[in-house]
């Protein structure tokens, strides 16, 4: 959890110059120090500003965690999660629907309280004889996983505007670029069919290579409706346009490469 707030902050200073300005708030509250080591490493690019600020900063308890938050969004971080209501249809589907968060957000903060204070009697006061109690970790793990998925889907719109894109839109998008990318591939396939000879000089089976294209167009297009054909319509036809343009472009690549390649 820790790993991931230090990531999703130091993404948010890289993100903008809005956050960046905001950042100079965490840099004055926490005391963080610019010495000559630290301009060495940023000389080196061995890290980058974001992730300089986000690791200097105590992530120790949830009371940091909020604050450092409001200041660096200027909003009251934890009402923008519990008020979070998102169009985006892919929220939800691969971890908690964001709308149990705010009926839950009483108990998901004492657990997150319990996660820093059971890290510190064990990490650091080698507490051997703590009883774990199996119903309450199950509890606790539940509820940082709430956690860590409501910031994600709040912030991540944030980083990739885009997502603020109605799915049909984004559908109709990404139908284009496989429109589009299937006739360069169709022109390419026409300009070997005049001349079917690798770039090695080798000469072709024409009649095979215009049979396997034809299987390659019926494999990809079971394989990605088999993928996602459970999805709804509009998330349906976006990972569907997507994936089929991002294979007809490598095939594009690959006829480019084994066809028009000089030696």
């Amino acid at each position: 959890m820790q790993s991931f707030l230090r990531s999703t902050i130091a993404r948010l200073i890289n993100s903008n110059e809005v956050y960046l300005i905001n950042a100079q708030k965490l840099f004055d509250t926490n005391n963080i120090k610019l010495d000559y080591e630290v301009i060495k490493h940023f000389h080196k690019k061995e890290f980058n500003t974001g992730e300089f600020i986000s690791y200097q900063l105590p992530i120790g308890n949830w009371e940091n965690i909020e604050l450092h938050f409001n200041k660096l969004l200027d909003k009251n971080f934890l009402e923008q999660l519990i008020t979070l209501k998102t169009k985006n249809t892919f929220s939800g589907f691969y971890g908690p629907n964001p709308k149990e968060f705010e009926s839950n957000v009483p108990a998901i903060i004492a657990d997150l309280k319990k996660v820093f204070e059971l890290r510190h009697i064990i990490c650091h006061e080698m507490a051997i004889n703590v009883k774990i109690d199996i119903p309450e970790m199950w509890r606790i793990f539940k509820s940082v996983r709430a956690f860590i998925y409501q910031v994600y889907n709040y912030i991540n719109p944030i980083l990739n505007p885009d997502l603020n894109i109605e799915e049909s839109v984004l559908a109709e998008n990404a139908k284009e670029r496989y429109v589009k990318l299937n006739e360069e591939l169709n022109e390419l396939v026409e300009v070997i069919k005049k001349n079917p000879t690798t770039s090695g000089d080798i000469p072709v089976d024409l009649k095979l290579f215009l049979e396997s294209q034809e299987h390659w167009k019926k494999y990809i297009t079971s394989y990605v409706k088999g993928l996602y054909s459970k999805l709804g319509n509009d998330v349906f036809k976006l990972y569907y346009y997507e994936d089929l343009g991002d294979f007809v472009e490598d095939r594009i690549e690959e006829l480019k490469l084994e066809f028009f390649t000089e030696y």
